[in-house]
């Protein structure tokens, strides 16, 4: 082995030695580009006696984007930090095109697991006017953490379709403490926009 070779292998080497643990590489926008971005830094960090620490770069939604086509479509959520922060909730809202008043609601939650484990609770919800709910069908998702990274949601196969424009477009990212749907200690980022329509 020539002195080169050696020399290539041992830098090589160290930096796989200082690499550290790898994350799963995050989804990118497709064709589609982002829906809305939101800028970082902006999370809301509410106040209480009984404040726990969690890493609110977890709840810094920095865009949204829309991956595939049909019902094979999934909704993507980027955030600043994805942590394994807990008792946090990821939704991403639009209008139903057809009954006025009414929206739908692609929802993860990870209230006992975290986004790095991804074992949230994945669901689309559909909102009736006036007031009423109730849920279509559990739907499937995964977390991928890190810097940048993505909780992403599938649509449920032959639930729904996004339309070719979505208008009023939210995306959600709340913390909770006590492992209940409280206020308390309330952590918050929300990005929105009127419309959207899908280039490819």
């Amino acid at each position: 082995m020539s002195a080169r070779l050696r020399t290539t292998l041992a830098a090589v080497a160290g930096v796989v030695a200082l690499a550290g643990p790898a994350f799963a590489a995050p989804p990118a926008p497709d064709c589609h580009g982002f829906v809305l971005t939101d800028p970082a830094g902006d999370q809301f960090i509410g106040t209480s006696a009984n404040t726990l620490v969690r890493p609110t770069t977890a709840i810094d939604v920095t865009g949204a984007f829309l991956l595939g086509s049909g019902a094979a479509q999934t909704v993507n959520i980027q955030i600043s930090n994805l942590t394994t922060s807990p008792n946090t909730e990821y939704t991403f809202t639009w209008d139903d095109p057809v009954n006025f008043g009414a929206y739908y609601e692609l929802h993860a939650a990870y209230l006992t697991a975290s986004g790095a484990a991804g074992a949230g609770d994945y669901t689309l919800w559909h909102y009736s006017s006036p007031g009423g709910s109730f849920s279509l069908v559990g739907t499937s998702g995964a977390a991928f953490t890190g810097t940048n990274g993505v909780v992403q949601i599938s649509l449920p196969a032959g639930s729904t379709t996004f339309p070719a424009t979505l208008t009023n477009v939210k995306v959600d990212a709340v913390q909770y403490e006590f492992n209940v749907l409280t206020d308390v200690a309330l952590r918050r980022d929300t990005a929105s926009k009127i419309s959207w329509t899908q280039p490819c």
